[in-house]
């Protein structure tokens, strides 16, 4: 007999902004009100996640991460970290903190990478390396595994 699965499904949170179509300035600018609008009726409808992406044009994963656990009861965030925007010590001491103010309610998504322009503008060394990049990542999720026994 097998063990039964469980799998989770969640929701995005549009922190760049959203709108009716990809690729253009977006229609409706994100602001708190309207991610914790997004999250309650995420929430409400049974998802148990919100993906709060990562690069340039985002805002920061960690503090939507709090204002959205400090917003819903149950929902948990789906952080993405980026190696190289944030180093891994400091990725497992700011995820080991939002894990315990939100008593649990905390997932991360690593991205090994994003178009080469804005990894560039975000000073990443490695914008035009694709191997070199998952190399790192590799390396990062080593690092920040290590780290997390310390910090939690």
């Amino acid at each position: 007999m097998s063990e039964q699965q469980h799998v989770e499904f969640g929701w995005f949170l549009p922190t760049t902004g959203d709108g009716e179509y990809v690729g253009i300035p977006p229609q409706r600018p994100a602001s708190p009100e309207y991610l914790t609008e997004i999250a309650k009726a995420a929430e409400t409808a049974g998802y148990e996640f919100v993906l709060i992406p990562t690069g340039g044009d985002c805002w920061d994963g960690f503090v939507v991460g709090s204002w959205i656990a400090a917003h819903t009861s149950k929902l948990k965030s789906l952080v993405a970290l980026r190696p190289g925007l944030i180093t891994p010590v400091l990725a497992a001491r700011n995820a080991a903190t939002l894990d315990q103010m939100t008593g649990g309610r905390t997932m991360f998504n690593v991205v090994t990478g994003h178009y080469p322009q804005d990894l560039k503008a975000c000073g990443d060394p490695l914008y035009d390396q694709h191997d070199a990049r998952y190399e790192r990542t590799l390396e990062f999720v080593k690092v920040v595994n290590l780290s997390s026994w310390i910090l939690v």
